[in-house]
């Protein structure tokens, strides 16, 4: 089947036995020495499917995180403006005790400390 590794030359010699391009070539050498070359490649464009989807997963993945790194951020923001009247006249340490117990329970959980300190500091 497509997408997995090749056979065996066994196995690929007992699935072939009847086909008339295995038939074709009489020496069995040859057909191993045929079927290693084939199977070699086939295996490297399985492997590189592989790693391209690996790769393309990772890549997803990245995305997935900073999408919800962003919503993160762009909520803590939002909790900072309703507790933090004006920013820019405090310091992070100031900031958290302003934002109290409730205010750090409503920021995002998937933001963490340095996170938050960053979102604030880019206001």
């Amino acid at each position: 089947p497509a997408g997995e590794e090749p056979p065996s030359f066994g196995e690929a010699r007992r699935i072939l036995r009847a086909d008339p391009r295995w038939k074709a070539v009489d020496d069995v050498d040859e057909r191993q020495r045929l079927f290693g070359l084939l199977a070699s490649e086939a295996a490297q464009r399985w492997h590189e499917k592989r790693k391209r989807r690996a790769e393309d997963e990772d890549e997803l993945a990245g995305k997935r995180l900073r999408s919800r790194r962003e919503e993160a951020e762009e909520e803590f923001r939002a909790v900072l403006a309703e507790y933090v009247k004006a920013p820019h006249e405090h310091t992070w340490v100031e900031a958290r005790m302003l934002l109290g117990a409730e205010g750090r329970r409503r920021a995002p959980a998937d933001l963490d400390e340095a996170g938050r300190e960053v979102g604030f500091k880019e206001l």
